[in-house]
């Protein structure tokens, strides 16, 4: 019984959707520059984040944009999963592609899988979650001057590695590092030599970490055009967190944004933190042998990412 009500809501808002995108909808009239924008990694509690976030007025969930199996504009446009631009490239297609994407012309099922389609109609700010977007931050920054500056969000590395070797998506035989084929991939190719010598599954995911977020860390504007999130710090103090990206936003602080605090998000299957937040930061520690974390860290040293380490907290 369930599983049939389960199914015909989802035709439902399937159906809803398809209108919506069939005809000419009031829906389509975002501002680029007024949308909230996370920039995160795969299970790095950007769900939770959005989640949060969405707890203020006129606010819709646009989920995922960068999913090349799911959004074709990107696709087609040549896009590998984890798509760097270098500051100052002119590419057209690319820029008018995230301007329709901003402005809210592209919704398919995928888009809007986390909000009620009708929402899209009714809100007048869209708060989008990429996950696969670190080196296009600062191009993107450069190229639309954002009213509320986009959300960075980290969590340590290791305890990323542990959380996909435990999700499926992840489930893969490691042969050796394979560099994306993709415009734009310098920040991968300069380091083939150590990814050739990276041997086993938890260091290459260690890796691919540090070449996306190491571009973003260093970069000169990094803490002024964006707010950097550490997970660990929200994780640990939800409500300090939220009032200062808040207070970075200069906007007032909504008492509704309380109400998930202590929630899990709804991408994750273990919500341990709700009881016992140290035990959530110290999954990773007893996962790994000891062996696998050194291996670990001998990637971040070569990276020269010194952010994190062994230790549980960011350097922050």
């Amino acid at each position: 019984m369930k599983n049939t009500v389960r199914e015909s809501l989802f035709y439902v808002k399937k159906r809803v959707l398809d209108i919506l995108c069939t005809v000419s909808v009031p829906c389509r009239r975002f501002s680029p520059e007024k949308n909230i924008l996370i920039f995160s990694y795969p299970r790095s509690g950007s769900t939770w984040l959005m989640e949060l976030i969405n707890n203020l007025p006129n606010t819709v969930n646009l989920w995922e944009p960068l999913h090349l199996r799911n959004v074709a504009v990107f696709r087609e446009l040549g896009f590998g999963w984890r798509q760097h631009i270098p500051e100052g490239t002119k590419w057209e297609e690319a820029e008018q592609a995230f301007e329709n994407l901003l402005r809210g012309k592209y919704l398919n099922f995928w888009l809007a899988s986390r909000s009620f389609p009708l929402k899209f109609c009714l809100a007048d700010q869209m708060i989008i979650k990429f996950v696969r977007a670190n080196g296009l931050l600062p191009w993107l920054t450069q190229h639309f001057s954002f009213q509320y500056r986009p959300l960075y969000l980290l969590r340590h590395p290791f305890a990323v590695a542990a959380s996909q070797a435990k999700e499926g998506s992840w489930d893969y035989e490691f042969d050796e590092y394979n560099i994306p084929q993709m415009p734009y991939n310098s920040l991968f190719v300069e380091h083939s030599t150590f990814l050739k010598s990276v041997n086993t599954k938890h260091a290459a995911m260690v890796a691919t970490w540090c070449i996306n977020n190491k571009y973003v860390l260093e970069h000169p504007r990094h803490n002024i055009d964006w707010i950097p999130v550490y997970y660990e710090n929200l994780l640990l103090d939800p409500e300090r967190q939220l009032q200062n990206i808040f207070k970075r936003w200069e906007e007032p602080y909504p008492a509704d944004v309380f109400s998930n605090l202590r929630g899990a998000s709804s991408t994750t299957k273990e919500a341990t933190f709700r009881e016992n937040v140290q035990a959530q930061l110290s999954k990773w520690q007893h996962f790994f042998e000891k062996d696998e974390i050194d291996e670990m860290q001998a990637v971040l040293d070569y990276f020269g990412v010194n952010t994190y380490s062994k230790d549980l907290m960011p350097y922050s």
